[in-house]
């Protein structure tokens, strides 16, 4: 679905969607989906109380942004969870007055809000996350690279999509690929660059990949190109087209 220029995708058992208050189109086959209408500010009034902030504390979250959401938050399948509150409100179907009693719909805030900020609820020490969480959250902001390679892609917008301070940013990426990871985002847009070259048909341009491939400037582009893989990339382009 896309809503506000940004295309959000959920998928059961993987990602949900958290959408305020704006126009949003969907896109896809049938399907079946839980939507739940939750008031902004009772669910920062649930995160206050959960979390034993004071009613002038700061919360740092950003309510208003649509985004997808984690329903797996370590050993936690929120999907699981909010099945089985669908399965209780199931049971009052024929004593709908009888629900409000249940206290149903105070569980739907707290877990929504504990999906919806884990890094609030869990910490930022990689530790307490455990390393399936982290693990996940660092596949989570890789994938977001690879989707996004011809955008404008910086740390900030990282941090947010893993729930990760800058300081675990770096030590993540470390970690696994031994590089920042603004290296790492030049690496897969060198090898996607790379992939469109030796396939390139007559008319392509080492600009035009260079552009699509989130390079800013073509020169940069020949540059790192060069000293990965020991040829400008005008001379793959050749051996392409020559073929």
């Amino acid at each position: 679905m896309h809503s506000e220029g940004k295309t959000i995708r959920w998928k059961a058992g993987s990602a949900a969607a958290w959408l305020p208050s704006c126009e949003i189109i969907d896109e896809g086959g049938a399907r079946s989906a839980l939507f739940i209408n939750l008031d902004p500010n009772r669910i920062e009034r649930v995160m206050r109380v959960m979390l034993g902030k004071n009613p002038d504390e700061q919360l740092p979250h950003e309510r208003h942004e649509p985004r997808e959401l984690l329903v797996q938050v370590g050993r936690v399948s929120f999907e699981t969870i909010f099945r089985q509150f669908s399965s209780v409100i199931d049971q009052f179907i024929l004593q709908p007055e009888l629900l409000e009693y249940s206290g149903i719909d105070d569980n739907f805030y707290r877990n929504a809000a504990m999906m919806r900020y884990p890094e609030l609820f869990l910490g930022e020490d990689e530790s307490t996350l455990g390393t399936d969480f982290a693990r996940r959250r660092l596949d989570r902001i890789c994938q977001y690279i690879q989707a996004n390679l011809a955008e404008s892609i910086t740390l900030t917008e990282l941090e947010r999509i893993g729930f990760m301070s800058r300081r675990n940013l770096h030590y993540a990426f470390q970690n696994r690929y031994d590089c920042t990871p603004m290296q790492w985002v030049r690496q897969e847009r060198l090898t996607l660059a790379h992939s469109f070259l030796v396939m390139a048909s007559v008319g392509t341009t080492v600009t035009d990949i260079a552009y699509k491939c989130g390079f800013a400037k073509s020169t940069t582009f020949s540059e790192y190109y060069n000293r990965r893989y020991g040829e400008l990339p005008s001379a793959t382009l050749n051996h392409a087209l020559s073929r």
